[in-house]
């Protein structure tokens, strides 16, 4: 019944929506495309820039929608993450704007296509899919468009949510019953919501979500300081430029927050710092009793967990280290970092660690030492790579170094 209802309601408003977008000069590129019209016809109107066309069209197709420039930032790790995991894909960003199809391009040239995402219209979403044939469908930030989610469930495709959050104010919106009957519809094609926060995960179950697909990356923070009160958290952005974001969000859920750049006197109590400018997270990393290392929790593949190290500092990291299982197994093993498995468990291994000043000095002590070590293996890196150069053009055999291979970090 919502789907017909939705179509019928969409089509009433078609003329509305797309002179709109007419009349907006900055939403005129890529309108064809968007409406689901040729590719080629939408290139002779010069409506829209198009990536060329895949030497190998029959690579299976990842798709990415993030709507402007700072759902691209946001997406774009995630993007890489793929790409290297699974180079044999081709991946697809669709934007809404002009903003989001230059930031793909700049951040994502070489990796990634653009595309202008379809408008909701059931002939243009199924275009779409159809050209694509994707293999799977990711979305960021909880940009719901009902007939592209039921389209890709009725072609089996699966369909995930990252960065999912859900603001007070589109919650109260959402409060009539018959909307969240609808959005009830919409929500359960959703394959995995990867929510931002506890309350985030909480509303979309409550609008429709089934509670078993839905995953968290929650503060906690929270639960330390009721333990720790004089603990303070310091947040660095992957991106320096999602800062105002990132306050906004620690904001509406209840945590006092200062911007590194704007403290101008000490403050005591429990509160969260955001380091906003470049060049800070070393003398954090220093300060710190304990550091954990982000994009460790999801599925993005895991930052530098040699830079809390350097520093002295012990190191915790969730299950997802594909981008430095090396350096994880080695800090675990060392006994200088530890793998948490989800919210709970660090809330746990943090409260134990505070607890026990002189275990956590070990720890650090322990987490530096792996970083010398594996400074010797760069040196011994340096050494072979040395050694070819010396040897080249002279000779044409292969140079290969015998033995462990060493360990290249960045330290």
């Amino acid at each position: 019944m919502w789907k017909l209802l939705y179509n019928i309601g969409l089509l009433l408003a078609a003329p509305v929506i797309v002179g709109i977008l007419l009349a907006k000069p900055r939403c005129r590129r890529g309108l064809l495309q968007r409406l689901g019209l040729d590719e080629g016809l939408s290139g002779l109107f010069g409506l829209s820039r198009l990536s060329r066309r895949p030497d190998r069209p029959d690579k299976p197709v990842i798709w990415i929608h993030a709507v402007s420039l700072g759902e691209v930032v946001a997406a774009a790790p995630l993007v890489k993450a793929l790409h290297a995991r699974h180079p044999e894909c081709r991946y697809i960003v669709t934007t809404v704007t002009e903003t989001g199809r230059e930031a793909v391009e700049q951040r994502l040239g070489g990796i990634a296509e653009h595309r202008y995402a379809p408008l909701d219209f059931s002939w243009a979403v199924a275009g779409m899919v159809r050209r694509l044939q994707p293999v799977l469908y990711v979305f960021v930030e909880t940009e719901l468009w009902p007939n592209l989610l039921w389209t890709l469930r009725k072609q089996g495709v699966p369909s995930v949510l990252v960065n999912g959050r859900l603001s007070s104010r589109s919650f109260r919106r959402q409060d009539l019953p018959w909307i969240r009957s609808f959005y009830r519809s919409v929500l359960q094609d959703l394959t995995l919501c990867l929510m931002q926060s506890e309350r985030d995960r909480q509303r979309i179950v409550v609008l429709g979500a089934e509670p078993s697909r839905a995953h968290l990356l929650a503060s906690a923070y929270r639960h330390i300081v009721k333990t720790y009160p004089t603990t303070v958290l310091m947040v660095a952005p992957r991106h320096i430029e999602r800062a105002d974001r990132v306050e906004a969000v620690l904001r509406e859920a209840g945590f006092a927050v200062q911007r590194r750049s704007r403290i101008r006197e000490k403050q005591s109590g429990p509160r969260v710092i955001i380091l906003d400018t470049r060049g800070e997270l070393s003398r954090a990393y220093r300060d710190a009793v304990v550091a954990f290392v982000g994009g460790t929790l999801v599925p993005v593949g895991g930052h530098n967990l040699l830079e809390p190290a350097v520093w002295a500092t012990p190191v915790m990291f969730g299950p997802y280290t594909d981008h430095c299982a090396e350096v994880a197994a080695l800090l675990s093993e060392a006994g200088g970092g530890h793998r948490v498995m989800g919210v709970e468990d660090l809330v746990t291994s943090l409260e134990e660690w505070l607890g026990q000043p002189e275990t956590r000095h070990r720890m650090g002590q322990v987490a530096r030492q792996v970083v010398l070590d594996n400074q010797g293996a760069l040196t011994r890196s340096l050494e072979f790579i040395e050694t070819c150069l010396r040897a080249a053009p002279s000779y044409s055999d292969s140079c290969v170094a015998t033995g462990p291979g060493p360990l290249m970090v960045k330290p």
